[in-house]
């Protein structure tokens, strides 16, 4: 009859180790998800931040796909609020365009420390190139930019 008590409680102990084997599974597991959630966090702020820039720079280049050639001029961009003011290297500054009236969507108001500015070349045909580019400082402390453009007549 000892033989019989001395398994059971082999058993016993045999399940106890298979218990705390299993919690000691189920915590390292618990932790390594968990640790993904700071990765996931910030990853989902960058596509936040790409996301609102890629957006500032969409409007603004719909509403200069509607300007002719004749208007891409300081004078008439700044009437049109377009552009607040030139460069020192010939860029037209968009920083602080509010692309409506209502929400005041801007690089500015959208995005820490944001900032657009938008180049014109010209093509042929009476044509001209639109470069444009806003840039943040990302919540990580690294400037971001997203480039955009567009082309405003003969080649349309």
């Amino acid at each position: 009859m000892r033989l019989r008590g001395s398994k059971k409680r082999r058993q016993k102990g045999a399940l106890l180790i298979d218990a705390l084997i299993g919690v000691m599974i189920l915590g390292i597991s618990a932790a390594a998800f968990y640790s993904t959630f700071p990765v996931i966090r910030r990853a989902h702020l960058i596509a936040k931040e790409e996301s609102q820039a890629a957006q500032v720079g969409a409007r603004l280049v719909e509403h200069l796909q509607m300007l002719t050639i004749e208007d891409l001029n300081f004078e008439t961009l700044h009437e049109l609020n377009l552009a607040s003011y030139v460069t020192s290297t010939g860029a037209y500054a968009v920083s602080d365009i509010p692309m409506d009236d209502a929400s005041l969507y801007s690089a500015r108001n959208v995005l820490n420390n944001g900032r657009g500015w938008f180049y014109v070349h010209e093509l042929e045909n009476e044509s001209r190139h639109i470069d444009l580019t806003i840039a943040w400082q990302s919540s990580s402390g690294k400037w971001k930019q997203v480039h955009t453009g567009t082309i405003i007549g003969g080649f349309k």
